[in-house]
Order: structure tokens, then sequence, then C-alpha cells
């Protein structure tokens, strides 16, 4: 599932550097920057957003009085320099509140509890069964359409027009680009190079340049290095 969201800040440096994290999470979708409270809340409602970043200190409206005119369902971060807003903040319902200058592993794990809360089902809404409920899939490779547990596929490498499928089976290719698979794979499924996608569950050890899958050893690339640490450190002990 991809979360919709929205950056509303009157500083272009701060909203700039949130554009940038907002790019690293493969499962956020980054619908608009506004500089301006009135033009957020004019976009937001026609956009179904999922959560929005919001910066407090705005001319016109506020980041507390955009709060409370926003849908019910819509899902805050606020963002501000000023510590003094934290309680107010918090009586909107916030989910997080980001101090600037606010480092991405802060922003990470704010996002993270973003992303638990839509995890969490509503058992009054009866809904179909999601990617992370299916255990396979069926790929086209070569002239045959071949099923693909979950379970089996240690990684994915991609290149060109094409990627490798590397499953406990052996290898398979087939012309899909990464991007396409990426969005339809389980949470178990991270991509930590331009390259390759890796299962966690088939990780056996990992050093500040690779991963190693039993013999295979993947690079992580400098721009998924600190979202592959964050979600490793939510899975240790």
């Amino acid at each position: 599932m991809k979360i919709k969201c929205v950056i509303v800040d009157d500083e272009p440096n701060a909203a700039k550097l949130l554009e940038d994290y907002v790019s690293r999470i493969p499962f956020l979708e980054l619908c608009g920057v506004y500089f301006e409270s009135e033009k957020a809340l004019l976009n937001i409602g026609h956009n179904n957003i999922d959560l929005i970043f919001l910066d407090i200190n705005l001319p016109g409206l506020n980041g507390l009085e955009l709060a409370s005119m926003l849908p019910p369902n819509t899902k805050i971060i606020f963002t501000t320099a000023y510590s003094e807003y934290a309680v107010d903040s918090y009586e909107k319902n916030a989910v997080d509140y980001l101090l600037k200058p606010i480092s991405f592993n802060r922003f990470l794990s704010a996002i993270t509890k973003v992303k638990d809360q839509f995890a969490q089902p509503d058992s009054s809404v009866p809904t179909l069964q999601s990617e992370d409920q299916q255990d396979s899939f069926f790929i086209k490779i070569g002239y045959e359409t071949v099923k693909i547990n979950f379970r089996d596929l240690k990684y994915i490498e991609g290149s060109r027009e094409y990627v490798f499928l590397h499953t406990i089976q052996g290898k398979q290719m087939c012309y899909k680009r990464m991007k396409e698979l990426a969005e339809r794979l389980p949470e178990s499924f991270v991509r930590v190079h331009h390259s390759f996608i890796v299962n966690i569950n088939h990780i056996s050890k990992i050093d500040a340049l690779h991963i190693f899958i039993q013999e295979d050893k993947i690079p992580i690339g400098t721009t998924y290095k600190d979202i592959f640490a964050g979600i490793i450190k939510n899975r240790s002990i």
C-alpha cells in the first residue's frame, strides 16, 4: 500500500529536506508541496491524502488551525522549530512531532508509526486479500506463466528492461521493470540498491557494505543504506 502524503511548510529549504526524505521511502507517495496553508487545504480534500507533514508557523492559517479543518482520517506529523507547541499538537491527535532540524532517523521513526497505524485492520470492514496476505504470484517467463512463492524468492536483481528472480529453486529471467515488481511485493522485501530487492527472511548476515544471502553477496546502495538500517534496527533485539 502506498501512503499518499503532502508537505506544508513555508520554508523552502525545510520543505526540500522533507521532499528528499519522502523520496527515499518506497511506501510514501508525495502528492504535493505547499507553502501556504489555504492552498494545501483546497487540494488535500480533493485528493484523498493519507498523511500531511505540517509546519505550525505558517502565514494565514497556522498549522494547528489547518489541522482542525482536515478530514478526520488524515494522519498528521507536525514539523516546527519550536518545542512549546508540542502539547497543542498532540491535542490534535498528531502521530508525531518533529523538531527542526529534522534528522532522517527521526523522520523514519515518525513514518514507521504512521505505517503501523495504517497496518491495523478495521475488523468491521471486509477487505480483499492484500499482497502481504498472499503467499505467491504469477509471472510470465518466456512462453510460460509461472507461479512463484514469496517465501521461496530470495532476491530480485534488475538489469535494464528485465529482472532475474533468484529463488531457492534457481534463477529465472523475466521482462519486467524493478519498479513494477517492487509495488506488488510484501513488506519482507526491501530495496537495498538500484539493482537489488532482497527478502529479509533469507538474509544470512550483513556487513557495512553488503548483504549475504547464503553464498550470494549483494551491495547496499548509498541511497538505501539508512532506510535498510532502520528496518533492520526495528527487527533487532
